[in-house]
Protein backbone atom coordinates (compact mmCIF):
# COMPACT_ATOMS: atom_id res chain seq x y z
CA UNK A 1 0.00 0.00 0.00
CA UNK A 2 1.49 3.76 -1.14
CA UNK A 3 0.91 5.68 1.73
CA UNK A 4 0.39 9.34 0.89
CA UNK A 5 2.53 12.38 1.59
CA UNK A 6 -0.02 13.98 3.22
CA UNK A 7 -0.29 11.73 5.93
CA UNK A 8 3.61 11.98 6.95
CA UNK A 9 4.51 13.58 9.88
CA UNK A 10 7.77 14.60 8.37
CA UNK A 11 6.08 16.42 5.61
CA UNK A 12 3.55 18.30 7.85
CA UNK A 13 6.98 19.10 10.38
CA UNK A 14 8.95 20.68 7.52
CA UNK A 15 5.68 22.70 5.87
CA UNK A 16 5.45 24.57 9.62
CA UNK A 17 8.98 25.13 9.96
CA UNK A 18 9.28 27.01 6.88
CA UNK A 19 6.04 28.94 7.11
CA UNK A 20 6.91 29.68 10.87
CA UNK A 21 10.22 30.85 9.38
CA UNK A 22 8.42 32.85 6.59
CA UNK A 23 6.27 34.24 9.34
CA UNK A 24 9.00 35.57 11.34
CA UNK A 25 10.66 36.80 8.85
CA UNK A 26 7.56 38.90 7.39
CA UNK A 27 6.78 39.76 10.89
CA UNK A 28 10.77 41.17 11.60
CA UNK A 29 10.87 43.13 7.98
CA UNK A 30 7.55 44.88 8.95
CA UNK A 31 8.79 46.02 12.54
CA UNK A 32 11.86 47.27 11.05
CA UNK A 33 9.90 49.19 8.34
CA UNK A 34 7.98 50.75 11.20
CA UNK A 35 10.64 51.48 12.83
CA UNK A 36 12.68 53.02 10.28
CA UNK A 37 9.10 55.59 9.50
CA UNK A 38 8.71 56.90 12.76
CA UNK A 39 11.81 58.40 13.58
CA UNK A 40 11.01 61.82 14.96
CA UNK A 41 12.37 64.88 14.18
CA UNK A 42 15.35 65.98 16.07
CA UNK A 43 13.79 68.98 18.19
CA UNK A 44 10.87 66.32 19.35
CA UNK A 45 13.49 63.25 19.08
CA UNK A 46 15.46 65.31 22.52
CA UNK A 47 17.91 66.86 20.79
CA UNK A 48 17.07 70.91 20.61
CA UNK A 49 17.19 72.92 17.29
CA UNK A 50 19.89 75.59 18.47
CA UNK A 51 18.61 79.29 16.81
CA UNK A 52 21.95 81.07 17.75
CA UNK A 53 22.55 81.11 13.70
CA UNK A 54 19.21 82.10 13.19
CA UNK A 55 19.97 84.96 15.50
CA UNK A 56 23.27 86.11 14.74
CA UNK A 57 22.00 85.97 11.15
CA UNK A 58 19.19 88.47 11.83
CA UNK A 59 21.02 91.07 13.38
CA UNK A 60 23.67 90.53 10.82
CA UNK A 61 20.86 91.53 8.42
CA UNK A 62 19.93 94.47 10.66
CA UNK A 63 23.26 96.06 11.08
CA UNK A 64 23.39 96.53 7.50
CA UNK A 65 20.08 97.95 7.05
CA UNK A 66 18.49 95.10 5.48
CA UNK A 67 15.54 94.86 7.96
CA UNK A 68 12.98 93.59 5.83
CA UNK A 69 14.98 90.53 4.06
CA UNK A 70 16.08 89.77 7.95
CA UNK A 71 12.55 89.31 8.82
CA UNK A 72 11.58 87.12 5.70
CA UNK A 73 14.37 85.22 6.17
CA UNK A 74 14.69 84.64 9.62
CA UNK A 75 11.06 83.80 9.69
CA UNK A 76 10.74 81.81 6.91
CA UNK A 77 14.06 79.59 8.96
CA UNK A 78 12.46 79.80 12.04
CA UNK A 79 9.40 78.10 11.48
CA UNK A 80 11.10 75.57 9.26
CA UNK A 81 13.71 74.57 11.86
CA UNK A 82 10.56 74.21 14.00
CA UNK A 83 8.45 72.46 12.22
CA UNK A 84 10.89 70.71 10.00
CA UNK A 85 9.01 67.76 7.97
CA UNK A 86 5.82 67.84 10.10
CA UNK A 87 3.77 69.84 8.12
CA UNK A 88 2.59 69.08 5.03
CA UNK A 89 4.51 71.09 2.15
CA UNK A 90 1.19 72.62 0.80
CA UNK A 91 0.01 74.77 3.77
CA UNK A 92 0.99 78.61 4.23
CA UNK A 93 2.67 79.75 7.26
CA UNK A 94 -0.35 81.07 8.66
CA UNK A 95 -2.29 77.96 8.04
CA UNK A 96 0.72 75.97 10.18
CA UNK A 97 0.14 78.91 13.15
CA UNK A 98 -3.55 78.46 12.98
CA UNK A 99 -3.60 74.85 13.34
CA UNK A 100 -1.47 75.23 16.37
CA UNK A 101 1.01 72.19 15.00
CA UNK A 102 1.31 70.77 18.28
CA UNK A 103 3.42 73.77 19.29
CA UNK A 104 3.42 74.96 22.87
CA UNK A 105 1.32 77.60 23.77
CA UNK A 106 4.40 80.48 24.21
CA UNK A 107 5.77 79.41 21.00
CA UNK A 108 2.37 79.70 18.90
CA UNK A 109 1.99 83.25 20.48
CA UNK A 110 5.53 84.52 19.40
CA UNK A 111 4.92 82.97 16.39
CA UNK A 112 1.91 84.78 15.83
CA UNK A 113 3.36 87.65 16.85
CA UNK A 114 6.25 88.03 14.18
CA UNK A 115 3.97 87.07 11.46
CA UNK A 116 1.80 90.02 12.00
CA UNK A 117 5.52 92.14 11.22
CA UNK A 118 6.39 89.57 8.15
CA UNK A 119 3.23 89.32 6.39
CA UNK A 120 3.46 92.90 5.43
CA UNK A 121 6.93 92.66 4.85
CA UNK A 122 7.18 89.35 2.48
CA UNK A 123 3.85 90.21 0.46
CA UNK A 124 3.84 93.89 0.85
CA UNK A 125 6.81 95.69 0.79
CA UNK A 126 6.42 96.58 4.25
CA UNK A 127 9.53 98.25 5.44
CA UNK A 128 9.49 97.51 9.23
CA UNK A 129 10.45 100.15 11.97
CA UNK A 130 13.57 99.63 14.53
CA UNK A 131 11.03 98.91 17.07
CA UNK A 132 9.21 95.75 15.47
CA UNK A 133 13.18 94.70 14.53
CA UNK A 134 13.61 94.94 17.92
CA UNK A 135 10.28 92.94 18.85
CA UNK A 136 10.97 90.12 15.85
CA UNK A 137 14.50 89.64 17.26
CA UNK A 138 12.78 89.58 21.31
CA UNK A 139 10.90 86.65 19.96
CA UNK A 140 13.28 84.83 18.41
CA UNK A 141 15.45 85.19 21.32
CA UNK A 142 12.29 83.97 23.53
CA UNK A 143 11.54 81.02 21.37
CA UNK A 144 15.06 79.56 21.62
CA UNK A 145 15.25 80.26 25.62
CA UNK A 146 11.33 78.68 25.78
CA UNK A 147 13.11 75.90 23.96
CA UNK A 148 16.83 75.88 26.13
CA UNK A 149 14.59 75.57 29.22
CA UNK A 150 11.77 72.65 27.80
CA UNK A 151 14.13 70.54 25.99
CA UNK A 152 11.63 70.82 23.30
CA UNK A 153 9.13 72.64 21.02
CA UNK A 154 5.68 70.52 21.59
CA UNK A 155 3.35 71.77 24.15
CA UNK A 156 4.99 71.16 27.80
CA UNK A 157 1.64 70.36 29.19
Amino acid sequence: MVASIIYETGFWLAINIILAIVIIGLVYKQYASARSHSTTPDNVAGSTPDLGDIIERFRTMVSQGRGGEAIVSSYRDLLNRLIMDRAPAYLTFNEILESGFKLSSEILAHLRNMYKVYEPTRFGDYNPSQQELDMFLKSIEAVNAHIRVWRSVVPTV
